[in-house]
């Protein structure tokens, strides 16, 4: 089945009304013509508005449904705020409009890690990247200087031995 701009013929509809009078679920019709439940359920019945509301509602209880909503509102939220230290207060600034969160880390590659937003311009805190901790923690020394007093560190080390 074919939808043209998001709608279905009036043969399209004519079927899957017959399919529906033969006894067959929503889903099973949306296996067979390769739509979704809810385009099924909204051609299927008269009073559409309640029944995509019905379907909707359904799935926004089902655990499912509150994961996605879960995992969607923080990501959202950790695109739209970021919280930073200033003058010893932690501060939460809101309305930005970072990249959007990775499934992992930029730098590594690592998944299953929480990500940190890095940014390195105080002037433009929309540019930045997602890392892990550790990675986060070595882009912090990086913006600090800190690897040549490292190297300094270390070749002083080597010498007094």
């Amino acid at each position: 089945m074919v939808m043209v701009n998001g709608r279905l013929s009036k043969q399209e509809k004519e079927q899957l009304l017959e399919l529906r009078q033969d006894g067959h679920t929503y889903k099973q019709i949306g296996e067979m013509l390769g739509i979704s439940v809810n385009c099924v359920c909204y051609h299927c019945n008269p009073n559409r508005r309640k029944a995509r509301k019905l379907a909707a509602t359904k799935f926004n209880n089902s655990s499912k449904g509150k994961e996605r909503y879960k995992i969607y509102h923080r990501t959202s939220e950790r695109r739209r705020s970021l919280t930073i230290w200033v003058n010893g207060e932690k501060r939460k600034i809101t309305g930005l409009n970072k990249r959007p969160y990775p499934r992992c880390c930029e730098l590594c590659g690592r998944e299953g890690y929480r990500l940190y937003y890095h940014h390195w311009d105080s002037t433009n805190l929309n540019l930045g990247m997602w890392l892990c901790n550790p990675c986060h923690q070595f882009a912090e020394g990086v913006d600090k200087n800190y690897v040549p007093k490292y190297k300094q560190l270390k070749i002083g080390i080597e010498v007094a031995r």
